[in-house]
């Protein structure tokens, strides 16, 4: 799946973007999709009372971390082992209908990591208030 999306990445990159710096903009992309969904599920099971004693990835410190780990682990994946352009090549062969899904695919990817991490907040807010 994040093969995909890494390819999907950098199709827009290339689209919208600078193509030059399309395969270092898509693996960003990436990492911040990754850590919008670690942070909203995180989030969401501490409000649900699921998942006690994290309290370290709440400090700027942990968020940090946990940001550069995500962007040094895709950065060795897709490009430092030369993956990413591999995936280019792979899903470079599909057709208008495959790249219409595709790019469907990838905007309910976002949207549904962003609901996600909202919805997380909400519940984090109505907590703080006693609501929950």
């Amino acid at each position: 799946m994040f093969d995909y999306l890494y390819f999907r990445f950098y199709k827009w990159q290339q689209r919208v973007g600078n193509g030059d710096i399309a395969a270092v903009s898509s693996l960003i992309a990436l990492s911040i999709s990754i850590i919008v969904y670690i942070y909203g599920i995180l989030m969401m099971l501490v409000s649900l009372g699921w998942l006690q004693g994290i309290s370290y990835l709440g400090t700027a410190f942990g968020a940090g971390t946990l940001c550069v780990m995500v962007l040094v682990l895709t950065y060795y994946v897709y490009l430092y082992l030369g993956r990413g352009m591999k995936i280019v090549k792979k899903y470079s062969q599909e057709s208008e209908k495959q790249s219409q899904y595709g790019d469907l695919a990838l905007i309910l990817y976002v949207i549904v990591g962003i609901l996600i991490l909202f919805g997380s907040m909400y519940l984090k807010m109505l907590e703080n208030e006693n609501r929950f």
